[in-house]
Order: C-alpha cells, then sequence, then structure tokens
C-alpha cells in the first residue's frame, strides 16, 4: 500500500494496479483532494470518485513541538527541540540549529527520550521544533 497522501496515479488505473491503496484511500474517509486540469490539488467537492482523475488523502499541517508542563522539568532546562531524526533532547542553554540537529555552545545535551506525557515533539520541520522555558528571555 502506497503513502495516501502522496498518490500520483489516476483512481481507475489505481483500482488496476494497486488495488489494495485504491480500497484503502476510499476507506480513509479523507479530507481528500484531486488534482485538476490546471495542474493544482485543490479540495475534493464532488461525490463519487472519476476514473480518471487523481486523488489522495490531504497531508495534515504540521504541529509544533510543545511542553505541556515545563514544572515537570529540572529548573535549569531551559529549552527542548527536536532533531531531524525525530530525538528530543532536553537543553540548560540555548541551543541553536545545526547540520541536521540542534547545538549548543557551552554545554551539553542533557537528556532524550522523554514522555510524551510533558512533551509533544510535533510534526513541524526539526528546525522549527524548538520551545523555550517561558520565563527565559527569547
Amino acid at each position: 500500500m502506497s503513502d495516501l497522501t502522496n498518490i500520483t496515479t489516476p483512481i481507475g488505473l489505481l483500482a488496476e494496479i494497486d488495488p489494495e491503496t485504491e480500497e484503502a484511500l476510499k476507506a480513509h474517509g479523507g479530507p481528500y483532494e484531486f488534482f485538476n486540469s490546471s495542474g493544482q490539488w485543490i479540495p475534493k467537492y464532488h461525490e463519487g470518485w472519476q476514473p480518471n482523475i487523481t486523488y489522495r488523502v490531504v497531508k495534515p499541517k504540521p504541529t509544533p513541538l510543545i511542553v505541556h508542563d515545563w514544572d515537570a522539568l529540572a529548573d535549569h532546562i531551559v529549552a527542548v527541540t527536536r532533531d531531524e531524526d525525530g530525538s528530543v533532547w532536553l537543553h540548560d542553554t540555548k541551543p541553536y540549529a545545526g547540520n541536521k540537529s540542534w547545538k549548543v555552545l557551552n554545554s551539553g545535551y542533557i537528556a532524550s527520550g522523554i514522555s510524551t506525557k510533558i512533551i509533544d515533539p510535533g510534526t513541524c520541520d526539526w528546525r522549527e521544533a524548538i520551545a523555550i522555558r517561558p520565563e527565559v528571555e527569547q
């Protein structure tokens, strides 16, 4: 089965070459978009499925990294980040975006593998995946 947000085959042809993906697409429930004659993806507004049209599931909007409870973290933790590989880190100094990961100048990382009850790592680009403790100067 293909990624339902990255389909590039008209649904009629998809039913022939990958019926599992075609069935999963229809069963998903949406929201959907389709590729129109102007070469743009637009929301699916019509009922049914036209065999010569390419449909896909709308990609979810990226979500930010969120710290749900700063009080659950030690007072010296001033930032939380998520690297490109998905690992989440606590920092005792403000980090900067390096090459695929967050870096610090005069300190090390404090910890990783933090509970998602405290931190939601989000789905945004890793370079935007940073939260600074509210009382720390931005």
